[in-house]
C-alpha cells in the first residue's frame, strides 16, 4: 500500500490545488465550513489512468467541497478494501464524512457488498474504535 499512498496525496493535493482556482470560495453555498476544500469526490483507482505516462483522474461529477483529507481517505478506505487489508487510522472529520454518504447509499445499488465493506473500512478509520458498533447502512 505505500506505493499507493503518495501518489493519492500528491494527486489529492493537486485536485484542491487547480479546484481552488476554479471554484469561488465565496460560492460554496452556506452550509458549507469554512475549513473544507475542493475536492474530486470520488478518488479512487478505478477512477486513475496513466495515458502517455501522465495520471487522469475521471468521474469528476462528485466534485464538491469536503473536509480536508476526505480525497485520500476516500481512496485509502477504497483500497483498503479491494485489497481487504486493514486501512490506516484517518482524520475523523474526513471519515465521518464518508461514513454519512456511504451510509445514505442505496442498499439495492449494484455496488451494495462493496458499500458494506467501504464502511468497515471507513469504521476502522475511524480514531474512536468503539464507533463502529453504530454503524449500520440505511435501508430507506
Amino acid at each position: 500500500l505505500a506505493e499507493l499512498r503518495a501518489p493519492a496525496v500528491a494527486i489529492a493535493e493537486e485536485i484542491t490545488a487547480v479546484l481552488s482556482e476554479i471554484l469561488i470560495r465565496g460560492e460554496a453555498p452556506d452550509q458549507v465550513p469554512a475549513t473544507w476544500v475542493p475536492m474530486h469526490g470520488d478518488l479512487a483507482p478505478w477512477n486513475l489512468r496513466r495515458v502517455r505516462g501522465r495520471r487522469v483522474l475521471l468521474d469528476w461529477e462528485s466534485a464538491a467541497f469536503g473536509p480536508p483529507d476526505a480525497d485520500v481517505t476516500y481512496y485509502r478506505a477504497a483500497v483498503s478494501t479491494i485489497s481487504r487489508r486493514e486501512p490506516e487510522p484517518a482524520p475523523d472529520e474526513a471519515v465521518m464524512y464518508w461514513i454519512e454518504r456511504v451510509k445514505a447509499r442505496p442498499v439495492t445499488d449494484s455496488d451494495a457488498g462493496f458499500n458494506a465493506r467501504l464502511l468497515h473500512a471507513l469504521t476502522a478509520m475511524h480514531s474512536n474504535r468503539n464507533f463502529g458498533a453504530e454503524v449500520t447502512t440505511s435501508h430507506d
